[in-house]
């Protein structure tokens, strides 16, 4: 359903009127996967599964508390109440869970019991005589929730942990020696996603990730969008082919991606992301950290006060024993304080317009925590600029500034996202995706802290989980 239609059915209850506006403006794109929207007002985070209900309840690996079944008539929709849904709604709830629907059809009840649960029937609605009620079978069993964390960094990955745990009810306490002065530093920054054109488990990752993330932004810290559209070169015909087939996966908005031929300013032809964002990264740390205290310290050694760690700490993580993979890659970015351009560009480096003048790079210095500023690296930075945008190469006669951080990757170039040890967990390995990926996997950090809805498809949560790498 569109959100016009919806918000035509929605209007039917004035009295819900500012439930349904805010539920509007957030409401799901047509693409496959997960979308996610979240109202801090009410400390209420809502995900949607838009896909066929067997993989979705496949996908989805939470435990639910409540189930409503509203599939349209069972005559009519025949695959909605079929009983290997009603098994697979059986292994999604807690013991003790409700469940209720307005249908009362035979096989429905049927369906019901053989997948454990114990059904009544009770007065309808409306037009409906009857309807159904059911409780699973079993004792309810409250988890114990955490009541404080530690962060360790202050950057995209620890500020998003920051503002997700505010919406989930956890307390979070920040330790960062330096905010800021890490690879979220850098005056400007873009969010895209990784394209991968295999149509898989990784490339419904950064899909979900990437519309997770341009949402959030936008919604949450609209001040700190410098601007939208990302132009992704393509430097030979095998990236051109791969970004015809990413173009048309149902996990993007159908006409979101698109293929764009050279021209005056752009050199080679290649992929516009259309949602693309590129952002101001302090705008959106003061944003997401506003009325959050950060301790400007190293995170101490003493945390008996916690109820669990995370560490997002950036190439910090290197210097901790934690049994992972982790490789730092050096990148150097510059400046040009008296150069404009109209657009983004991704090109193996990227060029952005930065609210301080065009900011270009970023070397890809494997293995290397440097941060003094190189010339080798400058050279590098405009020969690659001057590749792909050849006019405001040639207008940089000097005058650089240069700036280099350190991200941190994986063996397997994916992040690492969960629990590595009991109350220990990490948010790391995000290369340089981190402000696609952060919003959506410290909602999966808090999600699994707490016992609430996962926002990761089962899938993708096996894909980041940090014992991945112990079968090596």
């Amino acid at each position: 359903m569109a959100r016009d239609q919806a918000a035509t059915a929605l209007a039917n209850w004035p009295e819900l009127a500012e439930f349904a506006q805010a539920i509007a403006e957030q409401w799901p794109v047509k693409r496959r996967g997960f979308h996610h929207m979240d109202f801090p007002q009410w400390r209420v985070s809502v995900t949607v599964a838009l896909m066929e209900v067997e993989a979705a309840l496949d996908s989805w690996t939470g435990q639910a508390d409540g189930v409503f079944l509203d599939g349209f008539s069972p005559a009519l929709n025949p695959d909605m109440w079929s009983s290997a849904v009603f098994q697979r709604i059986a292994a999604r709830v807690r013991p003790g869970a409700r469940l209720a629907t307005f249908t009362v059809a035979g096989h429905v009840r049927r369906g019901l019991q053989d997948a454990g649960f114990g059904v009544a029937k009770c007065p309808g609605f409306g037009r409906k005589r009857e309807r159904l009620e059911a409780v699973f079978d079993g004792e309810t069993t409250q988890r114990q929730r955490p009541q404080r964390i530690a962060i360790a960094g202050a950057g995209i990955a620890g500020a998003c942990l920051a503002w997700q745990a505010r919406l989930f009810g956890v307390q979070a306490d920040i330790y960062d020696p330096a905010p800021g002065s890490g690879a979220s530093g850098n005056p400007a920054a873009l969010v895209t996603p990784r394209l991968d054109a295999g149509d898989n488990t990784i490339s419904a990752l950064f899909s979900d990730a990437f519309a997770y993330a341009t949402a959030f932004y936008r919604r949450v810290a609209p001040e700190a969008v410098i601007g939208e559209g990302v132009w992704q070169c393509a430097l030979d015909s095998r990236d051109l082919a791969r970004f015809e087939r990413i173009s048309q996966q149902a996990g993007f908005v159908a006409g979101d991606l698109a293929l764009f031929a050279p021209g005056d300013v752009v050199t080679y032809p290649g992929l516009h992301l259309k949602p693309a964002l590129y952002i101001s990264p302090a705008d959106l740390l003061d944003r997401l950290l506003a009325g959050q205290a950060v301790i400007r310290q190293s995170i101490p050694e003493n945390l008996s006060g916690y109820d669990a760690v995370v560490l997002a700490c950036g190439d910090g993580i290197l210097d901790r024993a934690i049994g992972l993979p982790l490789r730092p890659v050096r990148g150097q970015i510059e400046i040009a304080a008296e150069v404009t351009c109209d657009r983004a560009l991704a090109c193996g480096g990227y060029a952005v317009p930065a609210r301080a003048g065009l900011l270009f790079g970023a070397t890809h210095d494997r293995d290397d925590r440097g941060r003094d500023v190189r010339q080798v690296s400058r050279e590098a930075n405009l020969a690659n600029l001057a590749k792909v945008m050849p006019h405001q190469a040639e207008t940089l006669v000097g005058g650089l500034m240069s700036r280099a951080s350190v991200r941190v990757t994986t063996r397997d170039q994916l992040p690492v996202a969960g629990e590595v040890s009991p109350g220990l967990y990490v948010l790391t390995g995000l290369g340089s995706r981190g402000f696609c990926l952060a919003p959506l996997l410290a909602k999966a950090i808090l999600a699994d802290m707490t016992g609430l809805a996962p926002p990761l498809s089962a899938a993708t949560h096996r894909l980041l989980r940090p014992t991945r790498f112990a079968r090596d």
